[in-house]
């Protein structure tokens, strides 16, 4: 096989010391010629305060190498609903606090 990227795994740690209920990566697949091949999300659940959890992401069978982006975080602890693409617009005081 050409190309393709497999065994790619992210860390995720939790610093704080309240619970993350999820942590949404995006991981893009870049080609050879620096075109994009395909987007894929990394779903890294129930993370406790100070812990640091290890998730595969999907092997890719083309592809040189990849990149990725924090999407999204949430923690009902923090009443915390970080979402990269969309800012909460409803809390003027707080734009990442969950309704």
């Amino acid at each position: 096989m050409l190309g393709g990227i497999t065994d790619l795994s992210f860390e995720v740690t939790n610093k704080s010391n309240y619970n993350f209920d999820a942590v949404i990566l995006e991981v893009r697949y870049i080609r050879g010629n620096g075109g994009l091949f395909k987007t894929e999300r990394v779903i890294i659940n129930n993370i406790a305060p100070l812990e640091t959890i290890s998730k595969q992401a999907p092997n890719s069978n083309k592809g040189q190498r990849a990149d990725y982006e924090i999407m999204s975080i949430y923690s009902s602890d923090l009443n915390l609903c970080y979402e990269k693409d969309k800012l909460n617009t409803r809390s003027s005081n707080d734009p990442y606090k969950c309704n």
